[in-house]
């Protein structure tokens, strides 16, 4: 098993230089490590971003799905089937309609939209955890997806009247409901980077208490720990970086489910202090397929 993580691990590398090579615009070999003119353009302003925000945000889906999954104790548990992506999305795009409406100013934008987002996921996320916690696993799945399908109903809204206020500032429906990698820019990788590494961290360190919220509220109160205070600070954690990434590239669903399976897999059903990076790793695996349909591989 420790051999294929490693697989996994180098293959997750190899995709960077992958996203780069591959594309509508052949870019010569030769060019791929001294580029100039319009290569260069390619390679530093629009591949390269996407291929780190592809790393990136695939590790933050993994590691986030592998803790939802652990603290609802529910092996259907994302960030999506919960609300929580769609709650930060919801969140942005209020944040930029305020801006529109000049409620906000616009130098604040890169703050407003994320903190917005953060707010609104981890408000559904406490909100599922406590109305869910009455009907069991069914019932947090239900209150999940009424969660998931009102929120993607307010986008269509909030993204109507942002295209009252301007017209040609109209936010793509493709893009905020199944969200996008592609035409990210430096700021955006610099913005999702700062305020996910420290959380993600935090998650993995907290990998044993993740085990125990996994047994049950009375194996972790028999180990000296409040649950309530520790599902509401791993809930927390984990809205962040997922708040702050679905801000940006909008709704990205099932990966966030499945990943966790395949890394548990993977490490043997180890502690969640290995399977979070795990399932980040594999998140962005996931992430390969939509970059391969974009174009042929440069020749010689």
């Amino acid at each position: 098993m420790k051999a294929l993580a490693a697989s996994l691990a180098i293959a997750v590398l190899l995709s960077i230089p992958l996203n780069i090579l591959v594309g509508t615009v052949k870019i010569p070999i030769g060019d791929i490590l001294m580029p100039s003119g319009i290569y260069k353009v390619i390679i530093f302003d629009i591949r390269l971003p996407e291929a780190l925000i592809g790393v990136i945000v695939g590790f933050i889906l993994g590691a986030t799905g592998a803790a939802f999954q652990s603290v609802f104790r529910n092996p259907l548990v994302d960030p999506f089937t919960i609300g929580n992506a769609g709650a930060a999305v919801l969140g942005a795009l209020l944040a930029y309609l305020m801006i529109l409406m000049h409620l906000l100013s616009s130098s604040f934008s890169l703050i407003a939209m994320p903190l917005f987002a953060f707010i609104f996921a981890l408000a559904t996320s406490l909100a599922v955890s406590y109305i869910g916690s009455h009907g069991g696993s069914l019932g947090l799945i239900l209150v999940g997806v009424m969660f998931t399908l009102l929120t993607s109903s307010l986008i269509i809204i909030v993204e109507i009247l942002i295209s009252e206020l301007n017209p040609s500032a109209i936010v793509q429906p493709l893009y905020v409901l199944y969200g996008d990698l592609n035409g990210v820019t430096w700021s955006t990788v610099f913005i999702i980077t700062i305020a996910s590494i420290i959380p993600l961290l935090a998650l993995i360190s907290y990998g044993r208490r993740l085990d125990l919220m996994l047994l049950g509220d009375d194996v972790v109160h028999a180990s000296g720990l409040d649950p309530n205070r520790t599902r509401f600070i791993i809930l927390t954690l984990a809205s962040i970086p997922v708040a702050t990434a679905m801000a940006f590239t909008g709704i990205i669903g099932f990966v966030g489910l499945v990943a966790p399976y395949v890394a548990r897999y993977v490490e043997g059903r180890g502690s969640h202090a290995a399977v979070l990076p795990m399932s980040g790793i594999v998140v962005r695996l996931c992430c390969l397929s939509p970059m391969l349909h974009r174009g042929p591989f440069p020749t010689m």
